[in-house]
């Protein structure tokens, strides 16, 4: 009889069962797409400080520019430059972010984060009031690392101004890392 019993649950043992798993299974909640990779920021050097207005109107940028400047480079990226010129660090339109390292010799390579450069401007844009259209010109200083020598943070002057305002030749650009 054990044996008989057996033989019968053997057989409708699975079929009582699989509806109730496929139930089960049909059931579940759905899970969610997986959300996109967060793209990383990076804030390498110390506040922007010193912020002071420089440039006359005419060389202000526009403030929409800026805006889409900040826009279009948060998420990611850093840049490397190196001391003894002004490099363009990121420009969009008739906004420019430029930075320039102080008192330390030529040839030093040094990096900036976009989280920098977006602090920067917004740092320019709450300490000067501007028409909504044209934003203040300004420039400040920043401490950005170097890690070729241990040298810790090492005093740049930035400038947050209209592209037009010219520099000396061989101030294209930083390379920018990722």
């Amino acid at each position: 009889m054990f044996v008989h019993l057996a033989k019968i649950l053997y057989v409708a043992l699975p079929a009582f069962i699989l509806p109730l798993l496929l139930a089960t299974v049909t059931a579940s909640p759905v899970l969610p797409e997986p959300l996109p990779p967060r793209k990383a920021t990076f804030k390498l050097c110390t506040p922007p400080f010193n912020l002071t207005a420089e440039f006359p109107d005419n060389q202000n940028p526009l403030t929409a520019d800026c805006r889409t400047l900040i826009k279009n480079i948060s998420g990611g990226a850093t840049w490397k430059f190196v001391t003894g010129g002004r490099w363009a660090i990121a420009t969009f339109a008739t906004c420019a972010f430029k930075i320039e390292a102080q008192d330390i010799k030529d040839g030093i390579v040094l990096k900036i984060g976009d989280e920098d450069v977006v602090g920067a401007i917004n740092a320019a844009f709450d300490k000067f009031p501007n028409d909504g259209v044209h934003a203040v010109a300004t420039f400040g200083t920043m401490g950005c690392p170097e890690s070729s020598y241990g040298l810790g943070p090492v005093r740049c002057k930035f400038w947050v101004s209209h592209t037009n305002v010219k520099d000396e030749p061989g101030a294209e650009g930083a390379v920018k890392d990722q």
